[in-house]
C-alpha cells in the first residue's frame, strides 16, 4: 500500500511537471496487476490525452466508461478527447451525457460552450456560458469567451461589460485588455481604446515573453493610423513583423525565397536616403488586396533607386508588367517556379547584387506620412488588356445601350466577415426595376447562390467563363467594362480602384485605417466613394442611400 501510494505520488510530481509521457509506463504497470481500477484508468485516459495519444486515450476511458458508466468525469475526458481531434460533435454528446450524469459539474458546460461554439452554434454556446456563471458567478473563462462569442455575433454593448466582468475577476490577464481596446475602438471609444493598449504595452515591456508587447504595439498602430496618426502610426505599424501571423510570413519567406535562392542576407532598407541609386528588393506581404493597394509606393520607390524587384502574388504579375515597365516583378513563394516563362526571372534573384529589402507595407513610412501625401496617388496605375477586355465584351453579349454595373458582395477568408460580407439577396433589392444589367464580380464558388437568387428576383446576373479568382487580368478586364462597381471590401474594389473605375464601397461604421473615420471619400482610390454604415452589422441606411443614388441615375 505504501509502495502504491509512493508510486501514486510520483505520478503526480511528475504531472506537475508537466512530464506526462513518463508516468505512463507506471500506472500501465499498476494496471497489470489492478485492471479493472477506473481512479487509475481515469487518470492514463487524461495523460495519453496530454501527450496526444488521443486513439489510446479514447480506448482507455471507454474501459472506465464500461465498468462504471454512471461517472460524469469519464465523459468529460472522452469529450476532450474528441474536441481534440475536433471531432466537435461527438465531444459535445459526450459533456452533455456527462451534464446528465452531474448537473453541478462546471467544466462540462463550459467545454459544451466551446464545442458549440466551433460548429458555430453560436446561440448553444451562449447558453452553455451563461450556465457556468449561473454555477460560479467568478468565472472569468466563461465571461471571457462570451465576450468573444458576442464579438463575433456583433454584440459589442454585452461584450464590453463581460470583458469588464473578467478582467474584474482577472486583471492580469492582457488578452482581455487587447480585446477590449478592440471593443472600444469598434465602438469608437477611442480614448479608452488607446488606454488598454498603451497598458499592454507598460505591463509586458520588461517581460521576457514580449508577444504581448508587440501585440499592443501593433493594435495601437492600427487605431493611430485609423486616426489619421500617419506619421506616428506607420512607425507603430513596423511592430506587425512580431506578430505570430507576420512571423509565419517571414518564416515562408525565409525557407521558400532566401534559403532556395537568393541564400545571402540583405540588410532592410530602414532610410528614405538610403533608397537613392540602391538595388531593392520589395516582398508583398497580406493579402492580395494589400499587394494591389501598396504598388503607387512601389512606383514612387522606383523613380528613386536604381532598381526594383517585387515579389507579389503571381496571379498579378500581367497586369503588373503590363503596367510598370520600370520594375521587375516575380512571383512570391513557388507556386509557378516550374513554368518556363519564370525560370530566367527567378535567375535574377540569383545574379542581382540587392543592396536593401523592405516589405511593401513599409514603404508607406517613407511616402504617406500625411494626408497630403495621398494627393500623389495616381487615379489609375493598371493598364488593362484590351484584347481579352474585348473578347469578353463579345462573351457577355449585353445590349449596349444598357448600363453594365458589377456586383461583389464577400471576401472568403477574411475573418471579419460582418465587416466584408453582405447577403446576395440583401443586396440585389437594390437592383430591382432599374435599367441596367448586372454583372458578377464575385471570386470564388458563388453558382448556386446566384442562381437561387435570380430564380427568386428574376434580376439576371451575367457570368464569363473565366475564373476570376485565378485569372484577375479577366476579372480587371470585366470590371473595365462596367460602367459602376459596387462591392463589400475586397479584391473586386482594389481591382477596380486600380483602374480608376467608379466605385461604390460598403463598408461599416468604423473599418479598416484604409477608409479612415467619417468620409465618403476614399485617400488610397480616389475613384471609390465609401458607404459607411451608421450601425453596427446592419447595411439598411446603405443599401436604402443606394437604392436612391441607383434611381437618380438609372431610372
Amino acid at each position: 500500500m505504501n509502495d502504491y501510494s509512493d508510486k501514486l505520488s510520483n505520478i503526480i510530481k511528475l504531472h506537475k511537471e508537466g512530464n506526462f509521457k513518463a508516468s505512463i509506463p507506471i500506472l500501465k504497470k499498476f494496471l497489470e496487476n489492478d485492471k479493472n481500477n477506473t481512479e487509475l484508468l481515469k487518470i492514463l485516459s487524461f495523460t495519453e490525452l496530454q501527450v496526444g495519444n488521443i486513439t489510446d486515450s479514447i480506448k482507455t476511458i471507454n474501459k472506465a466508461i464500461s465498468i462504471k458508466p454512471n461517472i460524469a468525469e469519464y465523459y468529460l475526458i472522452r469529450g476532450f478527447s474528441h474536441m481534440k481531434n475536433e471531432d466537435f460533435k461527438m465531444a459535445i454528446k459526450d459533456f452533455e451525457k456527462s451534464i446528465d450524469k452531474d448537473p453541478n459539474l462546471k467544466d462540462a458546460y463550459f467545454n459544451a460552450g466551446v464545442a458549440y461554439s466551433k460548429i458555430n452554434d453560436l446561440q448553444k454556446s451562449v447558453n452553455y456560458y451563461n450556465k457556468v456563471l449561473e454555477l460560479d458567478p467568478n468565472d472569468s473563462r466563461a465571461y471571457t469567451n462570451l465576450a468573444y462569442l458576442e464579438v463575433d455575433m456583433n454584440e459589442y454593448d454585452s461584450a464590453l461589460i463581460n470583458i469588464n466582468k473578467s478582467i474584474k475577476n482577472n486583471n492580469k490577464n492582457l488578452n482581455l485588455y487587447l480585446l477590449r481596446g478592440n471593443v472600444n475602438k469598434d465602438l469608437k471609444n477611442f480614448d479608452e481604446a488607446m488606454l488598454d493598449f498603451d497598458k499592454v504595452i507598460s505591463d509586458s515591456e520588461n517581460s521576457t515573453n514580449l508577444s504581448f508587447y508587440y501585440e499592443g504595439l501593433y493594435n495601437k498602430s492600427l487605431l493611430e493610423l485609423l486616426l489619421g496618426n500617419y506619421n506616428k502610426g506607420w512607425d507603430l505599424y513596423e511592430s506587425r513583423f512580431h506578430i505570430e501571423e507576420h512571423q509565419k510570413f517571414e518564416q515562408f519567406k525565409q525557407k521558400e525565397i532566401f534559403d532556395k535562392t537568393i541564400k545571402k542576407k540583405i540588410p532592410y532598407l530602414n532610410e528614405i536616403n538610403n533608397l537613392k541609386d540602391s538595388k531593392i528588393l520589395v516582398t508583398c506581404e497580406q493579402g492580395l488586396g494589400e499587394h494591389i493597394i501598396f504598388l503607387p509606393l512601389v512606383s514612387e520607390a522606383a523613380k528613386i533607386a536604381q532598381s526594383v524587384t517585387v515579389l507579389i502574388d503571381p496571379r498579378l504579375i500581367p497586369l503588373c508588367q503590363r503596367s510598370f515597365k520600370d520594375i521587375s516583378f516575380l512571383p512570391l513563394g513557388t507556386k509557378d517556379m516550374q513554368h518556363d516563362e519564370y525560370k530566367n526571372k527567378l535567375s535574377m534573384l540569383k545574379k542581382i547584387n540587392f543592396d536593401y529589402q523592405i516589405s511593401v507595407a513599409s514603404l508607406s513610412k517613407f511616402f504617406r506620412k500625411n494626408v497630403q501625401d495621398f494627393k500623389r496617388t495616381p487615379k489609375k496605375f493598371f493598364e488593362v488588356n484590351n484584347k481579352l477586355r474585348d473578347n469578353i465584351k463579345k462573351e457577355l453579349n449585353i445590349n449596349q445601350s444598357k448600363k453594365i454595373v458589377g456586383i461583389s458582395w464577400r471576401s472568403f477568408k477574411s475573418s471579419l466577415r460582418y465587416h466584408k460580407n453582405i447577403d446576395l439577396k440583401e443586396l440585389g433589392l437594390i437592383f430591382k426595376n432599374l435599367k441596367i444589367e448586372l454583372v458578377n464580380l464575385q471570386y470564388g464558388e458563388v453558382d448556386d447562390e446566384i442562381n437561387d437568387f435570380v430564380k427568386k428576383t428574376n434580376i439576371v446576373i451575367h457570368k464569363i467563363k473565366h475564373d476570376i479568382k485565378k485569372n484577375l487580368d479577366a476579372l480587371t478586364s470585366l470590371i473595365d467594362l462596367c460602367d459602376l462597381v459596387i462591392s463589400t471590401d475586397n479584391v473586386t474594389v482594389r481591382l477596380s480602384g486600380a483602374i480608376n473605375k467608379e466605385s461604390w464601397l460598403l463598408i461599416p461604421n468604423v473599418s479598416t485605417f484604409f477608409y479612415q473615420l467619417n468620409t465618403s471619400n476614399c485617400l488610397w482610390s480616389p475613384c471609390v466613394k465609401l458607404y459607411r454604415q451608421d450601425k453596427r452589422a446592419n447595411w439598411t441606411n446603405i443599401l436604402n442611400n443606394m437604392r436612391q443614388d441607383l434611381i437618380k441615375r438609372y431610372n
